[in-house]
C-alpha cells in the first residue's frame, strides 16, 4: 500500500467537505490532479439550499447557526460563513443582527458601517446643498 502524501493532508475539514473540493478541482483542466484528504473522518453531510432572495438565504443562515449553536451546543466561534461576492456580506449581516448572533467580519471594516458612513454623507449634503 502506497504511503499518503503529507502535502495533500487537511488539518481542518472533514473528509465529506474534501470530497466536495475534489470533485470541484477535478472540473479544472489547468491544475494537477490532487487529492486532498484527512484524518478527521466522513464528518456531516453538506446540506444545499436554493433561497429566492439575499435576505431569505440570511435567515437560513442564521437559523442553521442558532440550531447548531442551541441545540448543538457549538460555540459561535467555531463557526464561519463563507460567500461567493461581498454583495452577500450585507444581507449575511443584517441576517445576523436581527438573529442577534454575534459575528466578526474579515471585512476591514463591516459593510453595515459603509452603508450607515455613506447615508451620513449624503444627508449631511443634502443640508448644506438644498
Amino acid at each position: 500500500m502506497r504511503a499518503r502524501s503529507c502535502s495533500n493532508r487537511n488539518y481542518r475539514s472533514t473528509q465529506t467537505i474534501l470530497d466536495a473540493a475534489n470533485a470541484v478541482i477535478a472540473h479544472n483542466s489547468a491544475r494537477k490532479p490532487k487529492k486532498l484528504w484527512t484524518a478527521l473522518g466522513e464528518g456531516d453531510k453538506i446540506i444545499g439550499y436554493a433561497a429566492d432572495t439575499a435576505q431569505l438565504e440570511a435567515h437560513w443562515i442564521a437559523q442553521q447557526i442558532l440550531h447548531l449553536h442551541e441545540e448543538k451546543g457549538l460555540p459561535y466561534s467555531d463557526m464561519a460563513i463563507m460567500y461567493r461576492a461581498n454583495a452577500q456580506s450585507r444581507s449575511l449581516e443584517e441576517g445576523l443582527i436581527q438573529a442577534h448572533i454575534p459575528y466578526q467580519s474579515s471585512e476591514a471594516r463591516s459593510s453595515m458601517s459603509v452603508v450607515r458612513s455613506r447615508s451620513a454623507i449624503a444627508y449631511l449634503q443634502a443640508i448644506v446643498n438644498p
